[in-house]
């Protein structure tokens, strides 16, 4: 079975993909890719945390005292 190239979402050029989970691969091999792969995973990670209520009771609470 011929494996899929999909576009890499950092760089644009066409990367082969990997073995396990390849529907969840968005950026080549390149150490800048997955730089930029790790910051697009925290941010997305931030933004769904700062819309929680629950983690922005504990960020007042914090601040609070």
């Amino acid at each position: 079975m011929k494996r899929k190239e999909k576009r890499c979402r950092n760089c644009g050029r066409y990367f082969r993909l990997g073995k396990f989970k390849p529907y969840a691969q968005h950026y080549c091999w390149d150490e800048e890719c997955r730089q930029a792969s790790l910051r697009a995973a925290k941010a997305k990670y931030r933004k769904k945390q700062s819309q929680s209520l629950e983690y922005r009771m504990k960020e007042s609470r914090r601040v609070q005292g």
